[in-house]
């Protein structure tokens, strides 16, 4: 198997632990890790990896996560996590919807 030189962007469906979607604008910061096959890979609104995208017409805001062809050269599915913070507090512990992402490796012919 062949990786294709990627960037792989994963839309993170955020909720509150009520189930109510996260107002992504509101975030000051927010910081996402995956453990990919024991490599833990740690990204931030502040220093990078973590970006907000208007793709909705409704005007709507989402939160995504970059990852390099490196980082995400792994196989397999991975858990992830998200940690946001509101008004100077941060909130541990946000579900993610699924809870976990799948690499899937590119096969080059």
């Amino acid at each position: 198997m062949a990786y294709q030189n990627r960037t792989n962007t994963y839309y993170l469906n955020a909720r509150t632990a009520t189930g109510q979607r996260l107002d992504v604008l509101s975030i000051e910061d927010a910081k996402y890790t995956i453990d990919a096959d024991g490599v833990i890979i740690k990204k931030d609104l502040i220093s990078g990896g973590l970006h907000i995208n208007y793709v909705d017409n409704l005007g709507d805001s989402y939160l995504f996560v970059t990852l390099t062809p490196d980082e995400s050269k792994s196989f397999g599915l991975f858990r992830h996590q998200l940690t946001v913070s509101f008004d100077g507090i941060t909130y541990e512990g946000v579900i993610l919807r699924p809870d976990t992402i799948k690499f899937i490796a590119d096969i080059s012919t």
